[in-house]
């Protein structure tokens, strides 16, 4: 037994401190953002994904208890490039790292007025120390600005100033917020700040002047219709600008009574849509339904918004669903008088149909679904810029329609007063006209009888020259269709992409006609080798055109398009197919096309990845050691046509080893018939490959032609035959 000293007491105490320290340490470490490294000096820089995020729903934390360890654990990565929220009461705290590596000041961008009520910015004076927050926001002193633009900036370091600051942002506010995180330069901001202003100002001058336009126009027609398009103009202007950050009137009421003005938009676009498309004679239910949306719009909110009988928080959403509705509504009435055949409704629907998809974009912006840009952020000018334009050319449509028809009704009244007055002559002559007629029939009745002679003579002139026509154009005829033979065959793929690619193969291309149906299509794309093998409807002339087509589409597809899996192949064939001949317009064109893609990739040790798709088509294989016929089916669906089955194309994967055979085609040779009908059947084609696998694909091949040979036997060939083997 001996005594322990003092310290050799206390170390196991020293090494539990310092662990426990080391794991304080690590955990402060993984709570605190990486740092935003800024080396450019000309454009702004998203820090979405780079920021932490900690929401106080209750809004009574202080900056101190921020700093404190047990909120900074709360901080989560936010991972986002837009933070948007629906209209709350919550308080968001933003954390946030930086390094200016420019030589000039680096600025952080927060938000535009409607979506930035609050804003208060804490930046470090020295490490752990921060000063008091740099209060922005809408409802905030404008002196407080600290960046000459609509947008609110906050300085984050001077130029030159490379050391590594962590900031903290509080956003506080009753609306939606949405906020893209930028950080710039001084130069960056400046240009972006103008290019914002710029398309503001380009919008407003557009609209201003079309407004003035339709001023004079007003002045010159009296017609009303050009008064609720003025102020459809205004009003639009005032709203755009303002949800793009860009607000015409400044203060916080336009924010806090935001419901009880921005209605009136909408009131005003109704009364323009039901003048132009007289919806009160049309569709007079319809009419009263928009009224009762428009009365919850500028009526209902106003009232809730302006007595605070509801809070604004919930009004957002309610206000958001109503206006969408009344948009669809606008939208259905002019495409029901479209499909009505009412001239001035596509005039309506295409401007109106822009607005619509132009506020979706932006919509979907806001909440980061769509790519972030200056034209997505902006998309909404465009939309409002064309449908305004639009709608002029609309007016400038009605105002020739309604010319037409007052000059029509001049017309008719003087053409039924000319009318009467030509009765009363035609009577004078007729009456002299029949005395007329009958020495004229005297006449003719000795000139038909020399016609008639003269006749016979023409006519037999006429034969003649019509069989030298026939026999000309039989000619032209036949050599047209070897014209397209030459054609057809130059775009089928060259043999010796099959001899460098397989170790053996053999092609049967037998067409019906001069030219065929059926055509096969190969080539690699990387480490891939695509073969394509399609059965196109008809045959004869029809069915070469739609390989042409097929061949063109497939070079776009997976050339261009770089589509390379087969049942995305098929797919994208099946859309293009329906695109280039028109057949959800037409609904009576049926063409299309049965095929089988496959795509080979050597993985290595002798082994083949296979991947198959088929149209209606299937894939036949015999593999080594087990040298049995497989088959693996395609989907039942054709490419092209518009049918009922909706089943997406199925994709078949499998490795084969090599010296496998592989054997694809159309269904012309199966469906043969002999001279009792008798089909030549796929079960004895599957027979006659299984029979013959042992031998050269050559000699499967000529298997195939002298059983098909004997089958035709005082037969005509009824449809294109294709069979294509090869070796792996």
């Amino acid at each position: 037994m001996y005594k322990l000293t003092t310290l050799q007491l206390r170390i196991p105490k020293l090494v539990f401190i310092c662990y426990l320290l080391f794991l304080v340490l690590d955990d402060l470490k993984a709570q605190t953002p990486l740092g935003i490294q800024i080396n450019q000096s000309t454009t702004m820089q998203l820090i979405g994904k780079k920021m932490w995020v900690l929401e106080d729903p209750a809004g009574k934390l202080n900056f101190t208890q921020i700093l404190a360890s047990p909120q900074q654990q709360k901080f989560q990565p936010f991972n986002k490039n837009v933070f948007n929220v629906p209209p709350n009461k919550v308080v968001y705290w933003f954390k946030f790292s930086v390094q200016n590596q420019t030589s000039q000041s680096l600025w952080l961008e927060i938000g535009h007025p409607l979506r930035t009520w609050y804003a208060d910015l804490y930046a470090p004076v020295a490490p752990g120390q921060y000063d008091k927050p740099r209060l922005l926001g809408s409802f905030r002193p404008r002196k407080n600005k600290e960046f000459p633009a609509s947008y609110y900036y906050a300085l984050l370091a001077e130029k030159n100033d490379t050391t590594v600051k962590t900031f903290y942002l509080r956003l506080a506010g009753s609306f939606a917020k949405t906020n893209v995180f930028r950080v710039g330069t001084h130069q960056a901001i400046t240009q972006q700040s103008n290019a914002r202003h710029f398309t503001a100002i380009g919008f407003i001058s557009l609209m201003l002047t079309l407004a003035i336009y339709n001023f004079f126009l007003l002045i010159s027609t009296r017609s009303k219709i050009y008064l609720l398009y003025i102020l459809h103009l205004l009003t639009s202007v005032i709203g755009v600008c303002y949800l793009s950050g860009f607000p015409m009137f400044q203060g916080s009421w336009f924010l806090r009574y935001f419901f009880v003005w921005f209605g009136f938009s909408y009131v005003f676009i109704t009364l323009f849509s039901i003048h132009y498309l007289q919806l009160r004679k049309h569709l007079p239910y319809v009419t009263i339904w928009l009224w009762i949306i428009n009365g919850l719009l500028g009526i209902g909110f106003p009232i809730l918004n302006l007595f605070h009988l509801v809070d604004i928080t919930y009004l957002g959403l309610p206000y958001q669903l109503i206006t969408s509705l009344l948009a669809f509504s606008l939208l259905f009435c002019g495409i029901y008088l479209w499909i009505k055949k009412q001239s001035n409704a596509r005039f309506y629907v295409i401007p109106w149909s822009l607005a619509i998809v132009s506020t979706f974009i932006y919509m979907l912006t806001n909440r980061g679904l769509v790519p972030i840009n200056f034209f997505t952020e902006h998309v909404i000018y465009c939309g409002y810029a064309l449908e305004a334009l639009m709608f002029a050319l609309a007016l400038g449509n009605r105002l020739n329609t309604l010319q037409k028809e007052k000059e029509k009704a001049q017309q008719e009244t003087l053409q039924l007063f000319n009318n009467q007055n030509m009765l009363l002559e035609q009577t004078v002559v007729e009456r002299t006209k029949e005395l007329q007629d009958a020495n004229e029939m005297l006449k003719m009745s000795n000139e038909e009888l020399t016609l008639n002679q003269e006749e016979i003579a023409s006519q037999r002139d006429v034969l003649e020259t019509q069989n030298q026509k026939l026999s000309s154009y039989s000619n032209r005829i036949g050599k047209s269709f070897l014209a397209a033979k030459l054609i057809q065959n130059a775009i089928l793929p060259e043999q010796t992409i099959f001899e460098e690619n397989f170790s053996d193969h053999f092609i049967i291309y037998r067409p019906k006609d001069v030219v065929s149906g059926d055509f096969y299509w190969v080539n690699k794309v990387g480490n891939q080798l695509i073969l394509v093998i399609a059965d196109c409807t008809g045959h004869g002339v029809p069915g070469a055109f739609m390989t042409l087509i097929g061949k063109n589409l497939l070079d776009k597809i997976i050339q261009i398009d770089q589509v390379t899996s087969p049942e995305k192949i098929l797919h994208h064939l099946h859309e293009e197919v329906m695109v280039a001949l028109r057949q959800e317009a037409t609904q009576h064109n049926e063409a299309g096309m049965d095929a089988t893609i496959v795509s080979i990739a050597e993985s290595g040790d002798d082994v083949f990845d296979i991947h198959f798709a088929g149209a209606k088509n299937s894939l036949l294989y015999i593999t080594p050691p087990q040298l049995v016929l497989e088959e693996i089916k395609g989907t039942r669906k054709s490419i092209g046509g518009v049918h009922q089955n909706k089943t997406d194309f199925q994709k078949h994967s499998l490795s084969l080893p090599k010296g496998s055979l592989m054997y694809f085609g159309s269904d012309g040779l199966a469906d043969q018939n002999n001279v009792e009908l008798k089909k030549f059947g796929k079960q004895r084609l599957k027979d006659l490959l299984q029979e013959n696998y042992s031998f050269s694909l050559e000699k499967q091949k000529q298997a195939i032609d002298q059983a098909l040979k004997e089958h035709m036997f005082n037969t005509d060939q009824r449809d294109d035959i294709m069979w294509i083997g090869v070796k792996l």
